[in-house]
């Protein structure tokens, strides 16, 4: 069980973030002293951070919960001898060796995605291109059916004339 002291370090810490906080408040409304209460915040937090720069946290004894809990060991690793940290290692080398063969498929998935966009790209220009010949010769059929619609109009205009004459 962790015993808590009382950490006056934290309490200049939070105090110094509490005079900031109440400066700039103060500064958006525009009172009285704010300048003076915001710089000592920051004076307050500047000299936590230098103070905080030379201190030294103790590190706690990493206790080995595997000897404690058996179930904790993986099967594979039951046979093997060695520390925590090596079967850590191990552990971060296998990942590393599944990130780089994930990373390899997904490497291959944008080379394919790239050709699939190449030929979708190919393909809109084969389409661009019969949609403008697609034009033209509806083009040439609009204006053969107007020649066709001028040419019956002279002729049914031609028979109207003889009609009357005769």
């Amino acid at each position: 069980m962790k015993v808590r002291n009382f950490d006056f370090f934290n309490l200049f810490y939070s105090f110094g973030a509490a005079v900031v906080l109440l400066g700039a408040l103060f500064k958006v409304l525009d009172t009285t002293y704010a300048d003076y209460i915001f710089i000592t915040g920051l004076v307050v937090e500047i000299l936590v951070f230098l103070v905080s720069a030379f201190l030294f946290s103790k590190k706690e004894k990493e206790l080995s919960w595997e000897r404690v809990f058996p179930e904790l060991v993986k099967e594979g690793d039951a046979g093997r001898s060695g520390s925590a940290a090596n079967q850590s290692a191990i552990s971060l080398g296998s990942n590393m060796q599944e990130l780089s063969q994930n990373l390899g498929e997904i490497a291959n998935s944008f080379k394919q995605m790239k050709a699939t966009i190449n030929n979708l790209d190919s393909t809109v220009s084969q389409l661009e291109n019969a949609n403008v010949g697609y034009k033209e010769e509806m083009q040439a059929l609009k204006d053969n059916l107007a020649d066709i619609n001028q040419y019956y109009t002279d002729f049914i205009s031609a028979l109207n004339s003889k009609t009357k004459r005769g």
